[in-house]
């Protein structure tokens, strides 16, 4: 199950589902949407904002939503730990911003 959004040393700020594209018949990432966190992100490098995609499997997916409802750090450690592949999009200290607000 793929997410996207922003994360900060707060935790997860936002927790997205790619949307179901019925022309082209599979699920996409809005565009405009990853512009505007991707924008967000670089308007709050002070908080170690990055804009992340995540592989979680479907099993783990209904724990990393009830996570996010209560605790947002602990929601952070969670998609960190147990994501299948994580990508960050590519902003000046994006990857050290990452490090710092998942360890």
């Amino acid at each position: 199950m793929l997410y996207y959004g922003i994360a900060d040393q707060d935790g997860l700020e936002s927790l997205n589902l790619p949307e179901w594209n019925a022309r082209i018949e599979k699920f996409e990432i809005n565009t405009r949407e990853l512009s505007v966190l991707i924008l967000r992100a670089q308007a709050n490098r002070q908080r170690d904002a990055v804009v992340y995609k995540a592989d979680v499997p479907v099993s783990q997916g209904k724990e990393l939503n009830a996570l996010f409802a209560k605790d947002r750090k602990s929601a952070l450690k969670y998609l960190a730990d147990n994501a299948k592949s994580i990508e960050i999009a590519k902003m000046p200290g994006s990857e050290k911003s990452w490090t710092k607000i998942t360890n």
